[in-house]
């Protein structure tokens, strides 16, 4: 006599299982700092834009011009990052 076969246990699927994950607690503390991460960035960008549209600034040397552009991309491409993690905690904590 043959012994019986037990069922295999069946997992949810992973989608089901990405629902109930809930936010670690750096991620509660990344979550809260973001706001203002984004608004430093913002006022950055702006008084960078504020700078580059002086009608002296052009005649600048060009080390400074370059070291500036370099700056602005650099907090835009942050801001761009910071806005995409927010959305993505956000959705965790839903």
């Amino acid at each position: 006599m043959a012994a019986p076969r037990k069922k295999p246990t069946r997992r949810p699927p992973e989608s089901a299982t990405a629902d109930k994950q809930r936010l670690s607690f750096k991620q509660k503390q990344e979550l809260e700092q973001l706001p203002g991460t984004i608004e430093n960035l913002g006022k950055e960008i702006a008084e960078l834009h504020e700078l580059m549209a002086e009608p002296d600034y052009y005649k600048q040397q060009a080390d400074i011009l370059s070291a500036r552009k370099a700056r602005l991309v650099e907090c835009e491409e942050s801001l761009d990052a910071a806005f995409t993690r927010w959305d993505e905690l956000e959705q965790l904590a839903e």
